[in-house]
């Protein structure tokens, strides 16, 4: 494939009925063959002058690091689930993030959640089965044989990435974190959640019945 200069990528937009994933998809394959260096968030910001109108006038302001944010914050903006944003609840598998690190000796990372991320597909599930998620009527999960060796996220109903990897619906979790919808647990709470129905000690208790 030939060349191409930074002026040509430039030139590069989002076209009628292109999703903006496939455009950015398409955008990082020409900038392949575009050989001048720049810090990848210099292109990912020519990509996002190349998006449509209404999703530029969405992101003004907005800067991202790489091509991954980009496209996550698209999807973002068509989730499917939708999260209460009303009441109040305790979530079990809901856990601080330096508890949870403590427990294996792990330092701190700077990140902006302050709960266990790890845990994001669990509490999703439990606010499903709470009732504070709600999807469309008609919306059905896909197969365990679709659904086999690829990443599914449950929150937009999308194969790019897993659910655990999805920042979209973190940052949401932490949104109400922060306005005391969601909860965390007491601590005698969170040890029946932890604690692991096939361990020694449990078994022990199980035999004396």
């Amino acid at each position: 494939m030939p060349e191409i200069s930074i002026a040509e990528l430039s030139r590069v937009v989002q076209k009628p009925g292109e999703s903006a994933n496939d455009f950015i998809c398409e955008f990082k394959k020409v900038r392949s063959r575009c050989r001048v260096f720049l810090p990848e968030s210099e292109y990912v910001k020519m990509a996002q002058r190349g998006l449509d109108f209404e999703l530029r006038k969405k992101f003004q302001g907005m800067e991202f690091r790489d091509f991954y944010e980009l496209a996550a914050k698209e999807v973002e903006e068509i989730a499917l689930a939708e999260v209460a944003n009303s009441g109040s609840r305790t979530v079990p598998f809901l856990k601080r993030k330096s508890e949870e690190l403590s427990k294996k000796n792990i330092p701190p990372v700077q990140t902006p959640y302050t709960f266990d991320a790890s845990k994001t597909e669990e509490i999703f599930d439990h606010l499903v089965k709470e009732k504070f998620i709600t999807s469309p009527s008609d919306h059905k999960l896909p197969t365990r044989e679709e659904l086999k060796g690829r990443d599914y996220c449950k929150y937009h109903n999308s194969f790019n990435h897993n659910t655990n990897a999805c920042w979209a619906f973190k940052n949401v979790l932490q949104e109400r974190i922060n306005k005391g919808i969601l909860k965390f647990p007491e601590k005698k709470e969170a040890m029946i959640v932890d604690e692991d129905p096939f361990s020694p000690d449990s078994q022990c208790e199980h035999e004396r019945y």
